[in-house]
């Protein structure tokens, strides 16, 4: 977030909007990642004592993937 601040008089890039985009999708991520990772696992190991670690470890690498993709975004 904070790299989308310019002081930067001549740019006519809308960082506030930009931020607000970049808000609202990470906001839907989440959202996604609870509704993908936690049900799916549990349901996948339905029974299981492993099925809370599962969960978590599937949060961790979707986490770890959209880390990865903001700093590739950022890059551009």
């Amino acid at each position: 977030m904070k790299s989308l601040a310019s002081d930067d008089k001549t740019d006519a890039t809308d960082h506030a909007g930009t931020k607000k985009l970049l808000q609202q999708a990470q906001r839907a991520w989440v959202q996604f990642r609870e509704a993908t990772a936690v049900p799916t696992k549990y349901t996948l190991n339905a029974g299981g004592t492993i099925r809370d670690i599962a969960a978590l470890s599937c949060k961790i690498e979707h986490t770890e993937q959209r880390t990865k993709q903001l700093k590739d975004w950022n890059k551009g």
